[in-house]
């Protein structure tokens, strides 16, 4: 598990370096800002080495312990600054620029995700009509606010689901560090909604399952919304 953990963490960091079309996949650290995938590594590789880790632990859930005292209102704007000002800039990675073109010239519809297209292009007409902003900034925002409702959700969820901080701990540690994360700074495409919708749904039915209280109205207008953005 430890050189597992040890060339996964390497995989991202030479990907972030050096982009190769053969490591697609492992890829994500090299779309946010450099400094991160130091960051990132360091922050894997050093809970790995034993005597560390027992340092790392018992601070770990001291600051976890401070967080969670913290008003999840106040956690989730200061989540939405910190998307916002890393917010991603490789236009080009996936269909960016291609989206930002579509939404200038009215796409209002397309196959692939026909509700997301319309709802961001629905958003832009409106928003543009009053500021006159560019599809780019209405783009960035759509990912930021998703985001920023995903977490505040999620953090509910997983409250309900795990009744021990630090089962609550690795839970959100395993959500912050997954790769669907870097839809929300400010990512171009129009499948963000869709992976914010599909990881509540995940975390609402875990939540049914786990405790018992089943809400059938809940889990279909969740996965009837999941399923018409794909």
């Amino acid at each position: 598990m430890y050189l597992f953990s040890i060339v996964f963490l390497l995989l991202h960091f030479i990907s972030a370096l050096s982009p190769d079309p053969r490591l697609w996949g492992v890829d994500s650290w090299s779309y946010m800002p450099g400094f991160f995938s130091y960051l990132f590594l360091l922050a894997g590789l050093l809970p790995l080495i034993p005597k560390i880790n027992d340092i790392i632990s018992p601070n770990f859930d001291k600051i976890s312990d401070a967080i969670v005292k913290i008003p999840l209102l106040l956690l989730t704007l200061f989540l939405g600054v910190l998307l916002y000002v890393f917010s991603e800039e490789a236009f080009l990675s996936g269909d960016g620029l291609l989206r930002i073109r579509n939404m200038t010239a009215g796409t209002y519809i397309i196959a692939a995700e026909p509700l997301e297209t319309f709802l961001h292009q629905l958003i832009y007409d409106i928003v543009n009509s009053i500021f006159s902003v560019s599809a780019e900034t209405v783009y960035r925002f759509i990912s930021i606010i998703t985001g920023m409702l995903t977490f505040y959700l999620s953090a509910g969820y997983i409250k309900e689901l795990f009744s021990d901080q630090k089962h609550r701990n690795f839970m959100a540690m395993m959500m912050l560090t997954s790769g669907a994360v870097m839809l929300f700074f400010g990512y171009i495409e129009t499948y963000t909604i869709n992976i914010g919708v599909l990881i509540i749904y995940f975390l609402s039915t875990s939540n049914m399952l786990v405790n018992r209280k089943f809400s059938y109205i809940r889990d279909c207008i969740i996965n009837s919304v999941q399923s018409s953005f794909k």
